[in-house]
């Protein structure tokens, strides 16, 4: 009974659902930007620093580029290779049923206790979120936008940035307009038309999936890894749908630099998980590598690492041009040759100063 209820552990309760929803939950809901925003406050980054400094620093752009393409890519490969393992298709159900196997005679009473030890961890991180909602909206009265802001230590509830400071352009935003002379609108357009086709791809895909598992294939292991992939593909394509309708939202009124978040996340986890698919297929041979899958991975890579790169350095083309950008001069409000006591009978016809900030979300 212990080796087996050991077994159940070691394969059930270290898998990769718990990391999926942190890594997504600190990325893309935080948001790296706030991430990286906290790190330079909270580290006093100096802005002359030497180039070696820049790229193995804490704020380097190489740990971002490794965030958004290595880190969910190997996540998802151990989720593939966990959930829908090529060679057999339903392990984790056996590991399951083998570590349960003591409780009872009931194989559904078995695997119940089974999967709610796998999704036990995710279950006590989503209780713990609303309880520290509950406490900080409910009881204290705190605003949304503050209690997703970084504090100094866990019980505290002062934002670690106390002041506005300008966020400096990502790489991203300085190769595209050093090399390219095209107004972001236009190249979010191209994006716009290049994902409905791969949404096109996913909706086949799920398609093809369905009839296959339902229609063209007997066996109960690959019958219940297919069913995997359905989910997989649903769970895509609902997302995919989702990020299309905020991208023609942005392309409509270009407001809101929140409404590309969505699909910067989507795309990140599509690209991660075509290439931890395809890490698997490389890899899960006892004759050695396949080394065309890796081509398909670097591919992958640089279409989406690209076009993902691209909507970044829009999203913060997006949210500057929601800052006060008109500024005028003291001289010109006033003249300071003029009586001014004269001006006292006058109407308040002074100019406005700064525009409004209209993006709320940023």
């Amino acid at each position: 009974m212990g080796t087996s209820f050991s077994t159940l552990l070691q394969y059930v309760s270290q898998s990769s659902i718990t990391q999926l929803f942190l890594f997504i939950t600190v990325f893309f809901i935080y948001g790296w930007y706030n991430l990286d925003t906290d790190i330079r406050i909270m580290i006093n980054t100096n802005s002359n620093r030497s180039l070696l400094l820049f790229l193995l620093g804490a704020t380097s752009p190489l740990y971002t580029l490794l965030q958004f393409t290595s880190v969910p890519a190997f996540l998802m490969a151990k989720l593939v290779s966990v959930f829908d393992l090529l060679m057999d298709g339903m392990d984790i159900e056996k590991h399951i049923d083998y570590g349960t196997a003591f409780i009872s005679s009931s194989k559904m009473l078995n695997r119940f206790f089974g999967y709610l030890i796998l999704l036990g961890p995710t279950a006590i991180i989503i209780i713990f979120a609303f309880v520290a909602f509950y406490i900080n909206v409910i009881l204290y009265r705190m605003p949304w936008g503050a209690i997703m802001d970084a504090t100094t230590d866990w019980i505290s509830h002062t934002s670690i940035r106390q002041t506005t400071s300008p966020k400096s352009p990502p790489i991203s935003h300085h190769i595209f307009t050093s090399f390219l002379n095209i107004s972001y609108r236009s190249v979010l357009y191209v994006i716009f038309i290049t994902e409905i086709f791969i949404g096109i791809i996913l909706l086949f895909l799920f398609i093809g999936n369905v009839f296959y598992v339902r229609f063209a294939n007997n066996s109960t292991n690959m019958a219940a890894a297919g069913n995997f992939r359905t989910i997989l593909f649903l769970g895509l394509l609902t997302f995919h749908i989702l990020s299309l309708i905020e991208l023609r939202w942005a392309l409509k009124r270009w407001d809101h630099s929140s409404r590309l978040i969505l699909y910067i996340a989507v795309a990140t986890m599509e690209m991660a998980i075509l290439n931890g698919y395809m890490w698997i297929t490389a890899v899960n041979h006892s004759w050695g590598l396949n080394y065309q899958p890796f081509l398909v991975i670097f591919v992958n890579t640089i279409i989406r690492g690209i076009m993902i790169a691209i909507v970044i350095a829009i999203r913060w083309n997006m949210a500057e041009m929601s800052h006060p950008t008109r500024t005028r001069d003291a001289t010109e409000i006033y003249d300071a040759t003029a009586d001014l006591d004269n001006d006292g009978d006058h109407e308040d016809d002074i100019p406005t100063i700064y525009e409004m900030r209209r993006d709320v979300f940023t």
